[in-house]
């Protein structure tokens, strides 16, 4: 396995291709997280990607990597609505400061606070906002978030996963409707549009369900991250539910 100095060009634009695979994203995310900084200015130029996909790992990554000679790509990029969660949420963790509309453009933003640093049991309470509120139980805890026109979503949270090296996960998943046969072939076409987490089916009390689902390496988020995150994934799943059952039952 090469090492971050030695990792060459046509590896780097190998694995910045992948990206637009759902698949194989994350594998290509951690790799460029291991190369780190070599990797930056192909990062950058994937900002501008018309895939979502890309441009939210592409984001993602180099909030990850801590990227300062990244902020004026990102801060360019703005000027596209494509993945503009994601590259905020990367400059609030490089800079501090928060970049959206209408927060007064470059300010201090609320202090990051590392996952790593906080307690398995007080997790939850942190990503409590206005809008998300946490209930906990045996096996982990559900958020309730509130959405517009008076729907929600709840995402189930739990932190027993770990990744294929070992490293412990935070991971999400939100039930978005029955699985019927007749919908498989929507839900993988789905797949490729989402930039981040996946639909999978889970089998429940209820019967198969498609849920959608995301996870986290503990060591690298931030509780504004993962509150972001919860507020991302609950409306695409809410998304997603319309469109299965047109109701509003998680």
């Amino acid at each position: 396995m090469t090492t971050p100095d030695d990792a060459t060009e046509q590896e780097i634009r190998g694995l910045i291709g992948r990206l637009v695979d759902y698949s194989l994203r994350s594998a290509a995310r951690r790799r460029l997280l291991v190369i780190g900084r070599p990797a930056v200015g192909a990062l950058v130029e994937a900002l501008d990607s018309k895939v979502e996909g890309v441009a939210w790992a592409a984001a993602t990554t180099l909030g990850e990597i801590g990227a300062e000679e990244a902020v004026d790509g990102l801060v360019k990029s703005l000027s596209s609505p494509i993945a503009e969660g994601a590259k905020l949420e990367a400059l609030h963790r490089i800079t501090g400061r928060d970049y959206s509309k209408g927060a007064g453009f470059g300010q201090p933003a609320a202090e990051i606070k590392p996952v790593a640093t906080v307690a398995d049991n007080e997790l939850a309470e942190a990503l409590v906002s206005d809008t998300i509120s946490a209930k906990r139980h045996k096996t982990g805890c559900t958020f309730t978030v509130l959405l517009a026109g008076g729907r929600h979503q709840d995402v189930e949270m739990m932190l027993s996963f770990k990744d294929t090296g070992g490293l412990p996960l935070v991971a999400f998943y939100t039930e978005c409707g029955p699985a019927n046969p007749e919908k498989f072939e929507w839900a993988l076409k789905t797949n490729l549009k989402v930039p981040f987490g996946a639909f999978a089916i889970r089998e429940t009390t209820g019967g198969d369900k498609f849920v959608m689902v995301d996870a986290y390496l503990r060591e690298s988020a931030t509780t504004h991250q993962l509150r972001r995150a919860l507020e991302v994934l609950a409306k695409r799943a809410d998304a997603m539910e319309r469109e299965l059952t047109g109701s509003d039952s998680n």
